[in-house]
């Protein structure tokens, strides 16, 4: 074993975690975590600490077991069968400070990136645990002035959305729901008005994705409200291209167009350097992807391919981005270019093997039966469904 690095720290390597990071998950101190990097005893609510960050067994990340004798042993025996957080030391107030804040927020970026490089699966375990746990506990129990308390509400709202849409990307359509409704009473506690709407419209998204289309419209101008309020054009924007979706889920071309234009020119209205953080997403690529998916719900081949094309050149820092993006190429041209549609759906492929992502999965068993259903006899249709379920481990329409 000379040499070799200890599994807790090859884990904490493969997240690109440094160890203050992992400490501020566990709420353990570096000192008892670079112990546990040396193979030093840990007790058993540590372990179970690490273990439920890492979502991995003891004996996976190479924890060991630091005995304790008579009445010790007991004390610590009976806390570990405890929830960590509802320990009472866990219950006394703490003083809240904006080095608290600032570092839910980092580590919200933190999970974020991860989440947009490497799809909702790789990160989400970790991120709910967090939020249940550390930042609950920080608004249950400790103390602050309003205006620490409103910025740490405020962050907490920005997790609970973000594990909401890990939550969505991995197909957990109730946890989704479950953690919007969290953000939502939290944006509201914070009074950030704004930050609601952009809430309702991640809403919408969802819905649209359910094909539950009168709530797909209902939030998004319930979005559209609150970013004429606040004065928000991008967020205005995204509003109206949610309700443009809406209305080509229903074949309604005339009121898509009509919310797609309100959309181009809200957008036009935006200043870049004037948008919130959480809202620094929304560019001219992600536009372009929102109108590809209208265009291609309305049947209109040309147009969805056109922004299609457009919202994959604007997308190469974006992993999971793109591959949406090349999936939703590929189904513009399974109509009229087969070939095309199968080799570009193969790109998508092999994009998507690299992430944990449920949706991605789903837009490519959704291109794979719009071929299944166009060109059913045709052997190179055979040849990509193989190459599907070879890279993917299942048959993409399981």
């Amino acid at each position: 074993m000379t040499g070799q690095k200890h599994p807790l720290r090859m884990a904490r390597e493969a997240r690109h975690w440094s160890i203050d990071t992992l400490a501020a998950l566990t709420g353990l101190s570096r000192r008892t975590l670079l112990r546990a990097e040396q193979g030093r005893g840990l007790n058993p609510s540590s372990r179970q600490l690490i273990c439920r960050v890492f979502d991995m067994s003891a004996e996976e990340l190479g924890l060991t077991y630091r005995q304790a004798s008579g009445k010790l042993q007991h004390v610590v025996s009976h806390c570990s069968e405890l929830d960590e957080f509802d320990r009472p030391e866990f219950h006394r107030p703490k003083r809240i400070t904006l080095a608290y804040v600032e570092a839910v927020k980092e580590l919200t970026q933190t999970f974020r990136r991860q989440d947009n490089m490497f799809g909702g699966g790789y990160a989400r375990t970790v991120a709910a645990h967090y939020l249940d746990s550390t930042v609950v506990s920080l608004l249950r129990h400790g103390c602050c002035d309003d205006d620490v308390g409103q910025a740490l509400l405020g962050s907490a709202a920005e997790l609970a959305h973000l594990v909401a849409w890990m939550a969505y990307d991995m197909q957990d359509h109730s946890g989704a729901k479950h953690y919007m409704g969290r953000a939502l009473e939290l944006a509201t506690a914070s009074d950030d008005d704004a930050f609601g709407g952009e809430i309702l419209a991640g809403m919408s998204h969802q819905a649209i994705h359910l094909r539950h289309v009168a709530e797909t419209i209902d939030l998004a101008r319930g979005s559209q409200r609150i970013a004429t309020k606040v004065r928000l054009s991008a967020l205005l924007a995204e509003a109206h291209v949610m309700e443009a979706h809406g209305h080509a889920l229903l074949g309604d071309s005339t009121s898509s167009a009509a919310s797609l234009h309100a959309a181009e020119l809200a957008f036009g209205q935006s200043q870049p350097a004037d948008l919130p953080e959480w809202l620094q997403y929304l560019d001219e690529g992600y536009l372009a992807s929102r109108f590809a998916h209208c265009f291609r719900d309305l049947r209109d081949w040309r147009q969805a391919e056109q922004f299609a094309l457009r919202a994959i050149q604007m997308s190469d820092n974006l992993a999971r981005a793109r591959s949406f993006n090349t999936v939703l190429l590929a189904t513009t041209y399974v109509e009229n270019d087969l070939e095309q549609a199968c080799h570009v759906g193969l790109e998508a492929v092999e994009l998507a093997s690299q992430l944990q992502s449920g949706r991605i999965r789903q837009y490519i068993r959704d291109l794979a039966r719009r071929l299944e259903e166009k060109h059913k006899s045709d052997p190179i249709v055979g040849r990509f469904t193989e190459a599907v379920s070879e890279a993917l481990g299942a048959p993409p329409w399981d």
